[in-house]
Formats: C-alpha cells, sequence, structure tokens
C-alpha cells in the first residue's frame, strides 16, 4: 500500500512528495498525466491543505496554501521498476500562495456571496411590487 495525499474530498496514492525550490512536488509512477490534471482542477478549492497520509492512512504531514496549480509534467521511463522495465513519472508542481492573497481571495469570494443574496433579496422584492 502506498502513501497518500488528501485535498478537499480527493485521496490519491502517491509515490514520492518533497520540495523543489519553493514549490511542492508530488511524483505518480506510471500516473495518467489528463487524469492527474483533471483530479487536481476539480479538486483545485480543496488545495489550501493537504494532508500527507502513510499507507496506514495517518497524517503524518499537512502542506498549508500551496493552491496554485502551476503545472504538470511527465518524465517519459523516468524511473526503471524492480522488474528492469522503464515508466513515466508524472509530476504535479504546486506553488505556495502567501496568507495575505488567500485572505484578500476568501475576502472577494464572501463579497461576491452577499451580493449574490442582495441581488436576489431586491429582485425578489421588486417582484413583489416593493411590498
Amino acid at each position: 500500500m502506498k502513501d497518500k495525499v488528501k485535498f478537499g474530498s480527493t485521496e490519491l496514492e502517491i509515490d514520492s512528495i518533497g520540495y523543489r525550490n519553493t514549490a511542492l512536488v508530488i511524483s505518480f509512477v506510471g500516473g495518467n498525466t489528463a487524469d492527474l490534471e483533471s483530479k487536481f482542477r476539480i479538486g483545485q478549492d480543496g488545495l489550501e491543505e493537504i494532508q500527507q497520509l502513510n499507507s496506514a492512512g495517518n497524517v503524518t504531514a499537512t502542506h498549508k496554501l500551496y493552491d496554485i496549480f502551476s503545472c504538470i509534467s511527465k518524465q517519459i521511463g523516468g524511473t526503471t521498476l524492480e522488474n528492469g522495465n522503464k515508466v513515466d513519472v508524472v509530476e504535479v508542481i504546486l506553488l505556495q500562495e502567501s496568507e495575505l492573497e488567500a485572505e484578500i481571495r476568501h475576502l472577494k469570494a464572501r463579497m461576491a456571496a452577499n451580493e449574490e443574496v442582495a441581488d436576489t433579496l431586491l429582485m425578489k422584492d421588486l417582484m413583489d411590487g416593493g411590498n
């Protein structure tokens, strides 16, 4: 059983996780590039907190604010398995957002939600004839 990463409701088996400069790099041996990109894009909102789990399912590390999906790349024949076969390695590279940028993004989202509620209430009031 492999280690995993969990973000939002997405849980993926990984082959390695580590840092390259300031980026968080998650590697998948034999991974499907299109499938992984789709899972990271769909789970984008959950990337603010990425839990690293060991094979027993225990949290071994938490990576916060690595929610900027920067790059996905494939190294063709990037590693060799025990049986001697070469397989591709897919790397997902995530950049860390500053706490200030994250707070601004959250405030903007809250403001947009409040504006939507206000618009809905105003339209309802206008449809009811302002009574």
